[in-house]
């Protein structure tokens, strides 16, 4: 795989990953529970760090990091913003929503891993996936235990 095929890949994630971080956020200031509120700030936080990993690999290959999340994402986040304004979100359907953009992001950083890396990005792609895999399953069993 060339350089920019690698950091075309690396932005795509990128993008996913602050996707993921301005969903956590959004999430977070609409959850009704302290405590969720709070788990949700903190995955935002940790998807930002994947997005920093990533920005930095984008950087030492010499190219130039994505800063931004997708059109996807973007739509996705206007949709709950303005479903939460005419329904009301509670925290279950918040964490639906959350999961759904984690299925997203699964699904991506899966494809990548399954493109031919060079061995450093493909690590460095898996360790991300490690995270991101973590975080949809936490979001997931907090939508489980929401009654």
């Amino acid at each position: 795989m060339q350089n920019n095929e690698a950091i075309d890949t690396l932005n795509h994630l990128i993008a996913i990953a602050k996707d993921g971080v301005n969903g956590m956020s959004s999430a977070a200031e609409n959850a009704k529970d302290p405590s969720l509120k709070s788990t949700l700030a903190r995955l935002g936080r940790e998807r930002d760090r994947v997005a920093s990993d990533l920005q930095s690999t984008v950087q030492s290959l010499g190219g130039s990091p994505d800063d931004s999340g997708t059109t996807l994402g973007t739509t996705h986040r206007w949709f709950m913003n303005a479903k939460d304004a005419i329904t009301g979100f509670d925290d279950r359907k918040l964490l639906e929503e959350c999961e759904r953009g984690e299925d997203y992001a699964v699904k991506e950083f899966r494809e990548a891993l399954g493109q031919r890396l060079p061995g450093e990005i493909a690590r460095q792609i898996q360790s991300c996936f490690t995270q991101v895999q973590s975080s949809h399953d936490e979001i997931r069993r907090l939508r489980d235990a929401v009654a």
